[in-house]
Parts: C-alpha cells; sequence; structure tokens
C-alpha cells in the first residue's frame, strides 16, 4: 500500500513539471494533426536521463510533418501556454520561425522550450540543460551548435 501511495504521489508531483509541453503539443494537434511516431525515441530519452550528454538530463520531442502553422498564431500559443517560461528567441521570416523560451528549476537546471517550424516542418521540443553547461554554450555559438546536435 506505502509503494503504491509513493508511486501516485510522485506522478501527482511529476505531472505538473510537463504540463507546458503536453498543452503545446494538445494545441499543435488541433492544427496539424497528430506528430510523427519516431522509433526508438523512448529508449533515446532513457539514454540521457542516465548518461546526460552534453548536460541535457531530460527531452521531450513532437515532430509535425504536415501542414503549416502561421508565425504569429504560434507566438501568442507559446506566451498563453508557456506559463512561468521566458522568452529567449522569437525569429520569424517568411517562411519559417522559432521560439525559444527558458526557465530555471528546482534542481539548479535550465528547462528549455523550443517550438520552430519551416515550409516542411514543426517541431516541438523540452529539455532539461545543466545551467552551467547552458550558459557556456550561449557563450561560445559553436559550442552551442555541437550540444544541438
Amino acid at each position: 500500500m506505502n509503494k503504491r501511495l509513493l508511486v501516485v504521489a510522485s506522478l501527482l508531483i511529476a505531472l505538473p513539471l510537463y504540463a507546458d509541453f503536453n498543452s503545446i503539443e494538445r494545441a499543435l494537434r488541433t492544427h496539424l494533426g497528430s506528430p510523427t511516431w519516431i522509433p526508438f525515441l523512448g529508449l533515446a530519452r532513457f539514454a540521457s536521463n542516465v548518461v546526460h550528454p552534453k548536460g541535457v538530463h531530460d527531452f521531450q520531442l513532437a515532430v509535425f510533418d504536415h501542414g503549416q502553422f502561421d508565425g504569429r498564431e504560434a507566438a501568442q500559443m507559446m506566451s498563453r501556454e508557456a506559463a512561468g517560461f521566458r522568452p529567449l528567441v522569437h525569429a520569424r521570416s517568411r517562411h519559417e520561425w522559432t521560439f525559444v523560451y527558458a526557465r530555471p528549476n528546482e534542481s539548479g537546471r535550465v528547462e528549455l522550450l523550443i517550438l520552430t517550424s519551416d515550409s516542411s516542418q514543426t517541431v516541438l521540443v523540452r529539455c532539461d540543460v545543466d545551467a552551467d553547461q547552458f550558459a557556456r554554450s550561449m557563450n561560445e555559438p559553436k559550442h552551442l551548435a555541437s550540444m544541438a546536435r
């Protein structure tokens, strides 16, 4: 009984941590349909929780291969759904746009929400990275690019 209570309590505590990703993904589903299934993504996510490559402790990913989402509408959705996050980057051009939001979390890490789209794909990413690693990569663009790969 105590184990079940502990599991339920931990789920209730952990679920709100990813509520922003889930609410944004639901909003995208209404406009773009279901995201593309990516084989072994769960395994990659588990590995990042264990190994922490380049300071990444966890991530979530949703890729939508069909349809386009208007950049102005996406900006409104992000500011509405990304509660507690601060905007870092808002970049829009004629056919592409990218929004990056960040917030610190209790464990001394930085949680990033990234939503980007071009003429063929819309991608939503949430990642939990070490604050020190993130700060170093912000000062070194080459390092930031390698972290993204």
